[in-house]
């Protein structure tokens, strides 16, 4: 994760399109476990390694890195929210993690 340009803090947010939907709603799992039933391993491996690099490197921000949560948090919702510094949930925050028996390592 590099910044094009010198910030304060990096502030991470659900889609503005959706307001009432979940921050992520588990559709990596989902693409994953299909991918692995039609025979491609590969796939899912090369993602949720990119995915667990992903969280460690917010996690080593040298910046503060703030997470809104709003609604549900799922899936790699998860990693982006939790491995920063500041968490932030509304009062319709709702965690869920209904991947954590299917892949190599959760969060």
């Amino acid at each position: 994760m590099q910044a094009t340009r010198p910030c304060a803090h990096c502030c991470c947010t659900g889609t503005a399109s959706c307001p009432t939907q979940a921050f992520c709603a588990g559709g990596d799992v989902k693409t994953a476990v299909l991918q692995a039933r039609a025979g491609d391993t590969g796939s899912p491996m090369t993602f949720f390694r990119l995915e667990y690099l992903n969280n460690l490197a917010i996690a080593q921000l040298p910046r503060p890195y703030i997470a809104l949560m709003d609604g549900i948090v799922m899936g790699g919702g998860v990693g982006v929210s939790y491995h920063g510094s500041f968490r932030v949930a509304t009062e319709r925050y709702a965690m869920a993690r209904a991947g954590k028996r299917c892949i190599p390592c959760p969060d």
